[in-house]
């Protein structure tokens, strides 16, 4: 019986751990936007904020729409580049004030194409894209026969060790819970028969 217990322990301790690792959400960070090549950083709103429901970043201030949006393991960038403007690029810097690293960050997605690159030291996550050349190099009229661009790209961001490890998705867990009470039963009988 007191195996039983033990297990079951072991067994609540283990689902406890896979819920209790933090994500970025309540953490503080500043932003900043450098827009076209050798652009001068500009703040994009009133920093420091505070991540989470809603869009942490946005600039509108040269016709395109440019957006930040942090959730609790990942960054959502949106840039909307609208025909009667250029493609020219940016450099988006964040900079966490939490007492946090960023242990690691992947890209998950893009579409911005192999111009678009990003780097992390210590809390600071760098995003580069230099524009869109190709788009660029059209008249205002193939620009505006085109419509507007619209790039997104997805960031994993892990700020403590445990989101580094990967952790099972929630279905699976009744299914490992599942696994792990045949696999007790069956020593546990296996250990009485032989008795």
């Amino acid at each position: 019986m007191s195996k039983g217990l033990l297990f079951g322990a072991a067994l609540a301790a283990l689902m406890s751990a896979g819920a209790a690792h933090a994500g970025m959400i309540g953490l503080k960070l500043d932003g900043t936007i450098a827009l076209g090549p050798g652009g001068i950083d500009q703040q994009w709103g009133a920093p420091p904020v505070t991540i989470g429901s809603g869009l942490e970043f946005v600039n509108t201030g040269t016709g395109n729409f440019y957006s930040a949006n942090f959730n609790n393991t990942q960054l959502i960038i949106h840039d909307v580049e609208k025909p009667q403007q250029t493609s020219t690029g940016w450099e988006m810097t964040f900079a966490f004030l939490s007492p946090v690293d960023l242990k690691k960050v992947t890209l998950v997605s893009s579409n911005f194409g192999s111009n678009f690159t990003y780097s992390v030291s210590g809390k600071t996550l760098t995003v580069n894209w230099t524009g869109d050349a190709a788009y660029n190099g059209l008249t205002l009229r193939e620009r505006r026969a085109l419509g507007v661009e619209r790039f997104k790209a997805v960031f994993r961001v892990a700020t403590t060790d445990e989101q580094v490890l990967p952790v099972p998705e929630p279905g699976t867990l009744p299914m490992l819970v599942a696994g792990l009470l045949a696999a007790a039963s069956a020593f546990g009988w296996r250990r009485n028969k032989t008795a």
